[in-house]
């Protein structure tokens, strides 16, 4: 299986390589490719791939801010386009900031690899506020574009509120998932279904792009599930978990691996009335081998 990730990986740089010999450093025709070489770095980081899962990271943080500098040179400031892409940075920031390395090896003074380990803690410790400041251009972008819809500006607002959740900034989440309801109710008759959209029901964070998934092998599909029902309440925790179904019947040590997994996520919270609100009787199906 790695050898197949990898040759995929050779294909889309050489893909690269040939698209950036015949346009250059900064020609929008060179777009797809980063995008399908980043997304590949990033599936390749979650499936845990290769012996340095960090460069992963590095490489597609990278190739975000190639795409984004391109972007910025080619389209008008306030383009939809570019706040898509920041919003890609800012998961992979999610990501960095998240990491933690395996062990921290010994390093001499002045050698290559303490350059490198310099340069990876860079990456490390502005992560948090790299990814607060991608998703807060974002929010500018959509508000300065006057074709950006209610929805669109609640949604970008609600994702800079995800941001602060996500590092348990508990407070300043639910002060800008507020921001953000306001920002739905400003969108008329369609305010309802905006709110619906963005605040009904609890969010897990972080929310991964489709083709940041990696597909299940239909040749190996997982044959045990655990069925669990839990609550999430006004601060975006999970608790209250119950088995409600497991087939084969699960283990002690399975239930509580999952219990833990649910419980260290965090959730955008349901809004009701612009206030956050508990949501009861959520459940959750853990696909796995046993």
């Amino acid at each position: 299986a790695l050898g197949e990730w990898e040759e995929v990986g050779n294909r889309y740089h050489q893909m690269f390589q040939i698209h950036h010999r015949n346009y250059g450093d900064n020609d929008p025709r060179l777009l797809p490719v980063l995008d399908k070489l980043s997304a590949w770095h990033m599936r390749a980081y979650l499936q845990d791939l290769g012996e340095q899962p960090l460069n992963h990271l590095m490489t597609a943080r990278n190739l975000n801010d190639s795409s984004t500098t391109i972007m910025r040179s080619s389209y008008p400031a306030n383009d939809p386009r570019i706040a898509d892409k920041l919003r890609q940075r800012a998961l992979v920031d999610y990501y960095l900031a998240s990491y933690r390395p395996p062990d921290i090896p010994e390093i001499g003074f002045g050698t290559e690899d303490d350059a490198v380990f310099t340069r990876q803690s860079n990456y490390l410790i502005n992560s948090f506020s790299d990814g607060r400041d991608a998703l807060s251009g974002a929010v500018e972008i959509r508000k300065q574009n006057p074709d950006s819809t209610s929805l669109q500006r609640s949604e970008a607002v609600a994702e800079l509120g995800d941001w602060h959740q996500l590092f348990n900034r508990t407070q300043t989440a639910l002060d800008t998932y507020r921001e953000a309801y306001a920002e739905g109710m400003l969108g008329g008759d369609d305010s309802a279904s905006i709110i619906d959209r963005v605040f009904g029901k609890p969010r897990a964070l972080p929310v991964l792009p489709q083709d940041y998934e990696v597909p299940v092998n239909p040749a190996n599909p997982p044959d045990a599930y655990i069925l669990l029902s839990f609550d999430v309440n006004e601060s975006g925790q999970a608790e209250d978990f119950q088995v409600l179904e497991s087939v084969p019947s699960a283990a002690d040590r399975s239930v509580a691996k999952l219990r833990k997994q649910l419980r260290a996520t965090r959730f955008r919270p349901r809004f009701a009335d612009g206030e956050p609100a508990a949501t009861s009787g959520l459940t959750y199906r853990y696909l796995y081998q046993p």
